[in-house]
């Protein structure tokens, strides 16, 4: 085993903390990438993240930055994000209904004497 000298292992150690550096960094930058995406309504996860969609999501998402680079961060964001979730809840409130309708409804026929039954 070699004996490492002081300036070895200083190399040794910014080497090292550099790779953890671009790590943190990669990890920060797909991590506020994807909840930038999410605010903008894009469906992306960090894996599946490109050149494309990055400068479209980094494009769409300047008003975004621009309301969190304030110091009041409860005014100025896009009405759109309330209209898209809007919308999502109102989806998703209809197909539940429509099952629940569906459920009524069976409810309400009789029974059929050729359905299965459980043990």
């Amino acid at each position: 085993m070699s004996k490492i000298t002081a300036d070895k292992f200083n190399t040794i150690v910014k080497k090292r903390a550099n790779e953890r550096a671009q790590a943190l960094i990669v990890t920060a930058k797909k991590n506020v990438t994807v909840a930038l995406a999410s605010l903008v309504g894009i469906n992306t996860t960090a894996n599946r993240l490109d050149a494309y969609n990055l400068k479209s999501i980094l494009t769409k998402a300047k008003p975004l930055l621009a309301v969190l680079m304030t110091d009041n961060h409860e005014e100025g964001w896009p009405k759109e994000i309330w209209d898209r979730e809007e919308d999502a809840v109102e989806k998703e409130l209809l197909s539940v209904m429509d099952e629940m309708q569906k459920a009524l409804m069976a409810c309400d026929k009789p029974e059929n004497p050729g359905d299965c039954k459980p043990v």
